[in-house]
């Protein structure tokens, strides 16, 4: 914003607002285009139009406590009447305000357009009958406590993640007060952290097992969820953190496929992953609505840590005792632990016939009773070849 002033020409300061489902965002600002005041709160869009005036009243009033400013502006996505009706414009309808509709007074808590929104937590557990019924269809009689119990698992890991992803963007501008070009640059730094902690994953993995290794990872991830949404005055700092976080929380992400893939057998393991992990994702959907319903009755960056802790500190349980494959033992004693690792048997024989010192495998010792290995057809011919009884011919 470059400039600033009233509609009289006089330089006094101006309040704008933006109206938004699930915050309210007030500043105040002065003749040269200067943030005097920055406030946010929670917008109460499930408690009709009423509730939703005064929360924009009362930003309003917290940012221009002393009533210096001599216009106001209001930012709102929706529909509203057409330029001409300058008499009486509205604002008919805003597409995340579920309890207010413009010229109709709202008949309870979940009363939105159309009269729906009534429905959506019946709605929701109705989907989530359906989508657990369906996983119980896929693994049957032995498998379907697998397949719902890996849901879970990956429905805590991207609610976990959802934090950091969807309003890490916004948060340092709108929160932090930092600008466009100052986020940008620090979240392309941290985005190299990404990168490093799926490097190094795969190796980790390699070495100490794929769950230890995930478990191990995500615990050392929680000493910079805090740290990140304290930091405040210190970009330098705040880009270090973020370059930690996200490689030791999303990184090691990079190992969540082999996870899943370890838990089913190679005929239904495609079906079975793609199942379990989009129904999963349904986390990353329901995470918004959990985080607006924190920042209620706590600091915004308070409540993205909170939600990002708590979700660590549930995959971390499930994935660390590996809570899946054990859940399924109850239905199917007799199943593979991981189905993608090699038995330990064979991993031994196959040990005992390397040659450590050259790393080329040795022949396969031979009991006396065995009978001798045939030669292949091109031995037979190279042996014809080079016999001097046939030379001649």
């Amino acid at each position: 914003m470059s400039s600033a002033t009233s509609p009289g020409g006089t330089g006094a300061p101006v309040i704008g607002l933006d109206l938004g489902g699930t915050k309210i965002a007030a500043a105040l600002f002065g003749a040269d285009g200067a943030v005097l005041a920055r406030h946010t709160r929670p917008t109460p869009a499930l408690e009709g139009a009423t509730a939703v005036l005064d929360a924009l009243a009362g930003a309003a009033a917290t940012v221009d406590p002393g009533r210096l400013a001599t216009a106001l502006g209001i930012a709102a996505a929706g529909v509203v009447d057409p330029p001409y009706r300058r008499d009486h414009q509205r604002h008919r309808f805003h597409p995340r305000l579920g309890g207010h509709r413009a010229g109709r007074r709202p008949r309870g808590p979940y009363r939105a357009p159309g009269g729906g929104a009534g429905m959506i937590p019946v709605l929701s557990v109705v989907a989530g009958l359906a989508l657990a019924a369906f996983a119980v269809q896929l693994g049957g009689k032995r498998g379907w406590v697998l397949y719902l119990s890996m849901i879970v698992t990956l429905f805590f890991a991207f609610l976990y993640s959802w934090p950091i992803q969807a309003l890490l963007p916004t948060y340092p501008k709108t929160e932090l007060g930092y600008t466009t070009g100052q986020v940008t640059g620090v979240l392309y730094f941290a985005g190299f952290g990404t990168m490093v902690g799926c490097w190094t994953a795969g190796f980790l993995g390699d070495r100490i097992g794929a769950k230890k290794a995930y478990a191990l990872t995500l615990l050392a991830s929680l000493a910079f969820v805090c740290p990140v949404f304290a930091v405040h005055d210190d970009l330098l700092l705040l880009g270090i953190l973020l370059f930690l976080l996200q490689a030791t929380s999303f990184g090691i992400s990079g190992l969540l496929p082999r996870y899943i893939g370890g838990h089913f057998p190679t005929a239904s393991r495609g079906a079975a992953l793609g199942f379990t992990y989009n129904v999963g994702a349904l986390g990353g959907a329901v995470a918004p609505v959990l985080g607006a319903h924190l920042a209620s009755g706590m600091d915004p960056g308070q409540a993205l840590a909170v939600l990002t802790f708590a979700g660590t500190v549930i995959v971390v349980l499930l994935v660390g005792f590996d809570v899946p494959a054990r859940l399924n033992r109850l239905t199917d004693p007799e199943a593979e632990w991981d189905h993608l690792a090699a038995p330990v048997e064979a991993e031994r024989g196959a040990y005992a016939r390397t040659d450590v010192g050259r790393g080329t495998p040795c022949p396969s010792p031979r009991t006396p009773d065995a009978p001798p290995p045939q030669p292949s057809g091109m031995e037979v011919r190279q042996r014809l070849h080079h016999s001097p009884r046939l030379r001649g011919h």
